[in-house]
């Protein structure tokens, strides 16, 4: 059990006399999350773990209150569990092996209502809780514990061997769930680190340690591990170690700071072989040192190419501190991660591009596609996985020379040294900065010192000019006057070295339409000090025609400045003119073709390849002017006729021109004008409806439709507008032609084929665009009705009249087709069981045909049959011819003759048989009875005999014939429902020999009728 020790109170701890607190402070909430410090080891290898425990559990999970009670209000904060334990922890110190311990841990409800709580039984071997008890040990008889009152629970503990047990009571309420630390304590180590460790203040980027004497006052050997949260400023050496009980380790601290600032970080220490751990508070200031440059920055002297000039700078160093520096080229370190990652992405580009090469030339090589599967180059040749490894070795030392490398100054033209080095305390460093130009420019570029003692690397702004060489021309202008075309000229121009230096020049030929006529005998050289060189120069005027002005450059090398030379002149062409001053078109019509024809003359002496156009035409619509021809030669003197088209494709008036170009002389060199005035005249529609009258449904009827044009001079083109196509589901309509003109003073016919689509009256819109109008289109209606096929019948009634049952009866209907259209019918009968049939139930009439329907009776009753024959038309009149008949005879049926039943012959007194089936195909039950005629007969002749009275005579009395029947049917009578058959047997005997032979009948009776049949 744990033993009782008199401590000084902390603030917020709970006082000796109170067993619960009643309301928790802000240093015990904070405690359930702190981490434990070195002394927080110590003191519970004094004095246990609970010593220093919460008095506030931790909780873990929260539930919803209603799925567990219906009192969801309560005034315990959420914070804090609704049950308060007591103690906070329980600790296990002194026990032996195999020993049982236990300790109470009591809860009161917090809350003003009551509450239930459980604690689940902990995930060890060891430890076992008891059920809930009252504080005087009995058990509780309900589960609830009221507002304030307390619940005891017992934990036991039974230990197998002595070392340290853990494990977190679980406890469930209503609200939350929340664990108890449950400690069983055995040998451990324990490192003496003080709980805050501060460095003094240091430079920046310098490193300060701080050395440790640690002593391991536990009771087991330590093997420890140091790491720190931040490795970048704060380090620990050495970082794992071990140490026996009572002995001494030294540990050495650093802290490297990167900027001037406040850093905090924390020492975590680590005992290996458990889950103990502490946590020693790591401050640490940096600062600045006074580390700066003579100045900040360096203008050199001017310096020729191909020399240099030099100046120094210091470094001073006025801290108490040695310091090391080196230049950089960038400002931060960031800019260098920067400029790397861009280099990095750089290399692998270009080891790609180097791989795909090689791919690509293995691929040529082969003649074949390479797999992409073989991406290490195992099933490749051995020269291509060398080549393959060689290029992968390169790019992986570049890649690690661009990782490795410090990022230092570099500049092809400025050099600086020392590049790094060590300043000591109150000392200074010279640092020389070279110059060398290789052009002829201003020159400058910034340098930064990166030292320790600063957070920020010092700029060295650097500013030189270069200077190149000099020379100079004979002359700077020269004007060349009037020039024909196709003559040559010559000239000369001296260049000479007026500097100090050599000289090489190089002449720059302009991008000019007149450049290309001057060709120089050099385009470029060289010249010592104070020498010179004379070119000759060619003009040859076979270029563009007219004024020119030409300046030739003249670069010097390792010079911005350049030398410039002036040409200026004009080249004179041929000339030439026209028959006529302007070209008059008149009045002419819309998108009708007008020509002009017109004389061009060459006066020059010299021939002319000329081009003719309108420029004007086609800038915003389509070509309307056509020239014919556009493009020739004329010798001097001779002349060419010239036919202009102009198809107006706009109403307007025309003022153009006819531009004439002449090849190697100029463009536009004449502009004759072009005049016109184009207008569209008024068009009306003669018959505003076009009227079809009765139109059999998809065939073609033509109509048409008249155009009429008042104008004396203008003539009109017009075009039929497409049908909308939402009416084509009614009818649809064709122009014949679609599109066509109309003369002047004239009309012009219009042919519409039109064709019905759908049934009934239409009324379509037939709208006519004119050419070039600016007026609404013209319209006008097709008028019409749709009909669909016209059948007509031989009869309109077939009566049959009295007929035999079960025998067909034929008449014949003939249907015959009065439309244009082919017809398609169906033809059915109204009843579902009619006793009527036809042979042609559906098809198609073709135009003026017609077809013969064979309409059958077959009559199953002797009543009065009636149906309806209806022809079904496709998109036409339905036509209905009614069927009669009147039902003869009877309708039970056998497959056998009953004529003659001829049984052969037999032997007397032995009966002989046949059978025969009777099937009634009628639709009413019929009675069946067999009536032997012959007996009856006879019954009826005997009988007739004993009436008639004696003659008196006396004679022989005759034999009387027998009554007994040599033929008799079984069954004699049935009743023999409708659509069912019966089968009779026939049997016959007969006393005597000789042929037998009777007559018998079968009477047949339908129920409701009065006379059998």
């Amino acid at each position: 059990m744990e033993g009782t020790t008199k401590k000084k109170k902390k603030a917020g701890a709970t006082p000796s006399h109170m067993k619960y607190v009643t309301k928790p402070t802000r240093h015990m909430l904070a405690a359930v999350e702190a981490k434990p410090k070195p002394s927080t080891l110590l003191a519970e290898l004094a004095g246990g773990p609970a010593s220093l425990a919460p008095q506030i559990p931790k909780i873990i999970e929260f539930f919803n209150m209603e799925d567990n009670t219906t009192q969801t209000e309560s005034i315990v904060d959420i914070n804090v569990p609704l049950f308060q334990p007591f103690p906070a922890q329980v600790l296990f110190k002194e026990y032996d092996a195999f020993g049982v311990c236990t300790q109470q841990i009591f809860f009161r409800n917090n809350d003003n209502v009551c509450r239930r709580i459980k604690v689940l039984q902990p995930d060890s071997p060891y430890f076992e809780v008891s059920a809930a008890r009252d504080p005087k040990g009995e058990e509780l008889k309900q589960s609830t514990v009221g507002a304030g009152m307390e619940v005891v629970f017992i934990v036991k503990f039974k230990p197998q061997e002595v070392r340290e047990y853990k494990v977190d009571l679980v406890c469930r309420t209503e609200r939350e769930k929340f664990v108890i630390p449950v400690y069983a304590m055995g040998p451990r180590a324990v490192l003496d680190f003080p709980d805050d460790i501060t460095f003094p203040a240091t430079a920046v980027k310098n490193t300060m340690e701080k050395t440790l004497i640690v002593r391991n006052v536990g009771t087991c050997e330590a093997h420890f591990s140091l790491t720190t949260s931040d490795d970048s400023v704060f380090g620990a050496s050495p970082a794992d170690g071990l140490v026996e009980v009572g002995q001494t380790v030294m540990v050495t601290l650093t802290f490297t700071p990167k900027s001037a600032s406040d850093f905090t970080g924390e020492l975590m220490i680590q005992y290996n072989g458990t889950d103990q751990m502490s946590y020693v508070s790591l401050q640490g200031t940096a600062e600045n040192v006074e580390v700066f440059l003579s100045a900040p920055s360096v203008n050199l002297e001017p310096a020729y190419i191909s020399l240099s000039s030099q100046k120094t700078v210091k470094v001073c160093n006025k801290s108490e501190i040695p310091v090391r520096f080196d230049w950089r080229a960038f400002h931060t370190p960031e800019e260098e991660e920067e400029e790397r990652s861009r280099l990095l992405l750089e290399l692998e580009q270009m080891q790609q591009l180097e791989e795909d090469k090689l791919n690509e030339e293995f691929d040529m090589d082969n003649h074949e596609p390479s797999n992409p599967e073989d991406s290490d180059g195992s099933l490749s040749p051995p020269a291509v996985r060398a080549a393959r490894a060689a290029l992968r070795q390169k790019y992986r030392h570049l890649k690690h020379a661009l990782m490795e490398d410090d990022m230092q100054f570099t500049h092809e033209n400025y050099e600086i040294k020392p590049m790094s080095g060590e300043i000591w305390a109150n000392s200074e460093i010279e640092v020389t900065v070279t110059f060398r130009p290789d052009i002829s420019a201003e020159y400058k570029s910034t340098a930064y010192l990166d030292v320790i003692g600063r957070d920020e690397r010092l700029p060295l702004w650097i500013n030189s000019t270069g200077v190149g060489p000099k020379a100079g021309l004979t002359f700077d202008s020269l004007d060349l006057g009037d020039l024909f075309i196709n003559s040559m000229h010559r000239y000369e121009l001296t260049i000479e070295n007026r500097g100090d230096i050599a000289c090489d020049w190089e002449l720059i030929i302009p991008d000019t339409p007149f450049a290309d006529i001057f060709s120089f005998s050099e385009t470029s050289g060289s010249l010592s000090v104070d020498a010179s060189k004379t070119l000759s120069i060619a003009l040859c005027s076979t270029s563009n025609l007219g004024e020119f002005n030409e300046v030739f450059e003249f670069k010097l090398h390792g010079s911005d400045e350049r030398l410039k030379c002036q040409f200026k002149g004009n080249i004179i062409g041929p000339t030439f003119h026209f028959d006529v001053d302007t070209i008059d078109f008149g009045l002419i019509s819309y998108e009708f073709l007008h020509n002009k024809n017109i004389m061009l003359y060459n006066t020059s002496e010299i021939p002319m390849n000329y081009s003719l156009c309108v420029p004007q035409d086609g800038a915003f619509v389509k070509k309307e002017f056509s020239i014919e021809p556009s493009t020739g030669t004329l010798e001097p003197g001779q002349q060419q006729n010239v036919q202009i088209d102009l198809i107006s494709t706009t109403v307007k008036q025309y003022e153009y021109s006819l531009r004439v170009d002449v090849e190697g002389v100029g463009e536009n060199l004449l502009s004759l004008p072009i005049i016109a005035e184009c207008k569209v005249p008024k068009i009306v529609i003669k018959n505003k409806e076009v009227p079809y009258g009765d139109c059999f449904i998809r065939f073609p009827y033509t109509e048409e439709l008249i155009l009429v044009n008042d104008d004396p001079d203008l003539s009109a083109k017009y075009e039929v507008i497409a049908q909308d196509p939402s009416t084509t589901m009614i009818a649809s309509y064709e122009a014949i032609p679609p599109v066509g003109s109309v003369p002047p003073n004239s009309e012009t016919k219009v042919k519409i084929k039109a064709i019905g689509e759908k049934l009934g009256n239409f009324r379509l819109p037939l709208m006519l665009s004119i050419a070039g109008s600016v007026e609404p289109p013209l319209q006008s209606s097709i008028v019409a009705n749709c009909i669909g096929p016209k059948l007509s019948l031989s009869h309109t009634a077939i009566k049959w009249g009295p007929t035999t049952c079960l025998i067909d009866n034929v008449r014949d209907l003939i249907m015959t087709n009065d439309s244009e259209i082919p017809a398609p019918f169906k033809i059915f009968l109204k009843n579902a069981r009619s006793k009527f049939r036809v042979d042609v139930r559906d098809g198609v009439l073709s135009p003026r045909e017609s077809v013969v329907i064979h309409v059958i009776a077959c009559l199953d009753d002797t009543i009065v049959h009636k149906d309806q024959l209806h022809v079904i038309v496709s998109e036409g009149d339905n036509l209905m011819v009614p069927l009669s008949a009147k039902g003869m005879g009877t309708t039970l049926y056998s497959h056998e003759d009953l004529k003659v039943i001829d049984f052969g012959s037999t032997f007397t007194n032995q009966q002989c048989q046949k059978y025969i089936t009777i099937e009634n195909k009628g639709r009413r039950p019929q009675s069946l009875k067999w009536i032997n005629q012959t007996i009856k007969d006879r019954i009826l002749s005997n009988a007739g005999k004993k009436n008639k009275p004696e003659d008196g005579k006396k004679g022989k009395k005759k034999k009387s014939e027998s009554l007994d029947p040599v033929f008799i049917v079984n069954p004699s009578e049935i009743e023999l429902p409708p659509r069912t058959h019966i089968r009779f047997n026939l049997i016959g005997h007969s006393k005597h020999k000789g042929l037998m032979s009777e007559r018998l009948l079968l009477e047949t009776k339908v129920l409701k009728d009065k006379q059998a049949r």
